[in-house]
């Protein structure tokens, strides 16, 4: 039996459709593949990322990083707040107590 090979466009298609749709083995069906092949097809393009899209993330965790940091040198005032929240004519009073 020789082994069936799918083009890029198929496997990124067959992709997109199954993230659109509900039901993923009807979309298997539909294209007569396997469900675990899509399965696998966007497991793979999940791990694809574009190199600006690594960068960023880079990026982005040097950002939260920097902020984690300066936000456990900050702090805190320990006291007891009060609030009160009014949602639908219901209204919720409690308190809270910050401790450092």
């Amino acid at each position: 039996m020789k082994k069936q090979v799918y083009s890029t466009e198929f496997k990124s298609e067959a992709v997109r459709l199954s993230y659109q749709r509900e039901n993923i083995k009807e979309l298997a069906d539909e294209l007569g593949v396997q469900v675990q092949r899509i399965y696998k097809w966007r497991a793979g393009q999940k791990t694809k990322a574009s190199p600006k899209a690594t960068i960023k993330l880079e990026t982005d965790s040097i950002e939260v990083k920097r902020l984690r940091k300066a936000l456990k040198k900050k702090e805190l005032p320990t006291s007891d707040y009060w609030y009160s929240i009014t949602i639908e004519e219901q209204k919720f009073v409690g308190y809270f107590t910050l401790k450092r």
